[in-house]
């Protein structure tokens, strides 16, 4: 094999894939004798694909007759669009998994999919599908003796399990049940799943996409299917953010999105790439997203401020806003995100910034904002002003209040809203200030007049 080793396996172990991979890749030519009953052009490809995995022809011949395969696998008869791959006898799924998938990867066309994984006379092979695995690998209806009760479900299951099978439906009533084989890696994560919901194995349902990134294979996706169905959608949101956070793999640098979509009976895991992991400036930002939101006479009204993990945008209306967050969550970023926005409207006269900021942290570059309050006398008298202003606003246009040069919007920054009562000793005043902002974030009042 020419290529860098970048699975991890040993020589040895890749050898065995390889030389399961020739006899696939060459299956539609295959010789009585090496050499003999093809075009030279074939002769040339197969020579050059044997010398790769570092076969003889004696080798290949061995292998193709068979005497090299003990348990003859491939007699199995697939399904069109599946075939059998030969696997390391040291092959461990749950350890190995992301190896398989990038040495198939590199061996097969398109998006190569692990269906199953199955041990029969000390050999192990991979059956590999194009697309999404079925929930249901090699599987097999049987029926339910009439001795057997439906509780005994789970007993059969561990029977099962003994001989590399599994519980995949049990119907009870209608006397049969579905067995199959799941590679280690969703057996796991099917149980995981079913202890997570508090139901029984067999009634979750549970397939995996795989794909290379950085040389190594990752989940990309999990498909989640019959499940007991939560009703209540913000429960059921809340059971699949906690899925998400205690049963699916950690992948540095990547989250999960969640396709919840119950009346399909399934929902889908999506591994996304997190947007924010290398950072962006606001000018990449800006030329992304707010392309068509600069024109200043519209653009104040609503405009981008953030993306989203799938890269979308998060467009924000003008209007009265509280950003709440732990120290250290970002909420300045917020601010300074919807400042930014309204920038092309400031520039031309139509929108002014006033800010209080009892740490004077957030509102340093006071060239941005008309005033800034950072005492409790400043923040008193720059709100008295305001109210007045938005009375005498009131009475000379009622609700009909048009954003002009001559009548801005004024858009208020408070930093630490709490602080304003906190930090002012003086109750007569801080009854005043709460008043005021009362008046100033009451919906009652015609919106966006400050």
């Amino acid at each position: 094999m020419t290529q860098a080793n970048t699975s991890g396996w040993t020589p040895e172990e890749i050898r065995v894939l390889d030389h399961a991979q020739v006899w696939q890749n060459s299956a539609v030519i295959k010789p009585h004798r090496f050499g003999r009953t093809h075009t030279q052009t074939a002769e040339r490809l197969l020579a050059e694909e044997i010398a790769a995995a570092g076969l003889t022809p004696a080798d290949f011949e061995a292998w193709c007759s068979g005497r090299a395969r003990p348990g003859r696998s491939s007699d199995l008869e697939l399904p069109s669009g599946q075939q059998m791959v030969m696997l390391p006898a040291g092959y461990d799924d749950v350890r190995d998994r992301g190896k398989l998938v990038t040495k198939l990867c590199e061996r097969i066309p398109g998006d190569p999919q692990v269906e199953t994984i199955t041990r029969d006379a000390g050999t192990v092979t991979a059956v590999v599908v194009q697309g999404t695995p079925s929930w249901r690998p090699l599987a097999e209806t049987r029926a339910i003796s009439p001795d057997v009760r439906d509780t005994d479900a789970a007993r059969v299951d561990s029977h099962l399990r003994e001989s590399g099978h599994t519980l995949l439906a049990w119907d009870h009533p209608g006397g049969r049940m579905l067995v199959g084989t799941l590679a280690p890696v969703e057996l796991g994560l099917r149980d995981r799943i079913a202890d997570y919901l508090g139901c029984r194995p067999w009634q979750v349902r549970v397939s995996t996409t795989w794909g290379v990134e950085d040389g190594a294979g990752v989940f990309q996706a999990v498909h989640v299917h019959g499940y007991p169905v939560i009703t209540d959608p913000l429960v059921r949101r809340k059971r699949w953010a906690g899925l998400i956070a205690d049963i699916l793999p950690i992948t540095p640098g990547a989250s999960w999105r969640l396709d919840d979509n119950p009346a399909a009976g399934g929902l889908v895991l999506t591994r996304a790439g997190n947007p924010l992991a290398d950072g962006f400036s606001l000018a990449e930002f800006e030329a992304t997203y707010r392309g068509g939101h600069n024109d200043p006479e519209n653009s104040w009204a609503g405009f981008p401020v953030a993306r989203r993990e799938d890269g979308s945008a998060v467009a924000y209306t003008t209007f009265h806003t509280l950003i709440v967050g732990q120290t250290g969550a970002g909420k300045g970023s917020v601010l300074w995100s919807i400042l930014s926005g309204l920038l092309p409207a400031a520039r031309a006269g139509l929108v002014e910034f006033y800010a209080i900021d009892p740490k004077n942290a957030e509102a340093k570059d006071q060239s941005l904002f008309s005033e800034v309050a950072t005492t409790p006398d400043a923040w008193a008298e720059l709100l008295v002003r305001l109210v007045d202003d938005l009375k005498a606003r009131q009475a000379r246009s009622g609700r009909s209040f048009q954003i002009s040069r001559e009548t801005p919007l004024r858009i208020l920054m408070i930093d630490e809203m709490s602080a304003l009562s906190v930090l002012d000793s003086d109750q007569r005043r801080r009854a005043e200030v709460d008043a005021n902002l009362m008046v100033l974030l009451s919906p009652d009042p015609p919106r966006r007049l400050v």
